[in-house]
């Protein structure tokens, strides 16, 4: 919020992801908050979730977009610049690379 008010929990924690992850990269980007890759049970994975932000700061539903990743990622990073997001680095299962997607 602009005032620096918290919201209330029940607000910001109304609606979870499809399923539980964890090390995944999340960044904001025209209006929806992303949540990317990330471990499902003790794999890396693929998958590409957003959910709108509502002016009133709760978070929409999430929904997983048909696109995923072209490789599994955890532990990533993201950058957003001029309209795109860049997902940087990450493992997958037990191998680590650095490269972009």
């Amino acid at each position: 919020m602009v005032d620096g008010s918290i919201l209330p929990s029940e607000l910001i924690s109304s609606n979870a992801l499809s399923s539980a992850r964890s090390y995944g990269v999340s960044f904001v980007l025209n209006g929806y908050l992303y949540y990317v890759g990330g471990q499902i049970s003790g794999g890396a994975n693929n998958t590409v979730s957003y959910a709108q932000l509502n002016n009133n700061g709760t978070i929409g539903p999430w929904t997983n977009d048909s696109t995923s990743l072209p490789a599994t990622k955890q532990g990533a990073a993201a950058v957003v610049a001029n309209g795109y997001a860049y997902i940087i680095g990450g493992s997958e299962t037990s191998s680590s690379f650095f490269d972009t997607s």
